[in-house]
């Protein structure tokens, strides 16, 4: 029961978008922590979407916070401490958890206990994967190069302000495609 919202669709119009993505916003049940967690082995894309998303979320008066699916890799590690920003804690269990997916759609991708978790959201540049819900939920895909650039996209779109640091992490995927 997936709710498919391609963000590349020339028919979905900007004010349309925005009453669906609040219309959901308040059908999610926020009064738990979201958290906002890519694929397993993370890669640069997967641990920024993650951490920008939330920070995201955080403007939007929603508690979020980022997570990365196991150890980082270099190129990560250098961008998180070029942009002073800290690395994640580590989620191994979704168990019972509020989840956002970002980079992937695919339980072989997920952390464990991902059938067990609450997944309310899914941001991805990949082709829809086995990712199954008991209720909708709002799915965002592109056929962008990477997830950071949705991520930028939705700070647009919401007319909120990219911080340096934030546009930093997204700035090796995202921005080069809206230059």
């Amino acid at each position: 029961n997936l709710y498919a919202l391609n963000m590349a669709s020339p028919n979905v119009d900007v004010n349309t978008l925005n009453q669906m993505v609040n219309g959901i916003n308040k059908a999610i049940d926020y009064k738990t922590e979201v958290a906002i967690v890519g694929h397993k082995n993370p890669d640069c894309d997967s641990v920024c979407s993650a951490i920008a998303y939330a920070n995201l979320k955080r403007y939007l008066g929603i508690r979020a916070k980022a997570f990365v699916s196991g150890k980082i890799n270099n190129e990560t590690k250098f961008a998180l401490k070029y942009f002073e920003v800290p690395t994640p804690e580590v989620m191994t269990d979704a168990t019972d958890k509020t989840v956002i997916l970002v980079d992937h759609n695919a339980y072989n991708q997920a952390v464990g206990g991902m059938k067990e978790a609450n997944i309310v959201e899914i941001l991805d540049h990949h082709g829809l994967g086995d990712i199954k819900t008991d209720s909708p939920i709002l799915v965002r895909t592109a056929p962008v190069g990477s997830t950071a650039t949705i991520v930028f996209e939705l700070y647009l779109q919401y007319g909120i302000r990219v911080s340096k640091r934030m546009a930093g992490l997204l700035a090796e995927y995202a921005l080069p495609v809206h230059w």
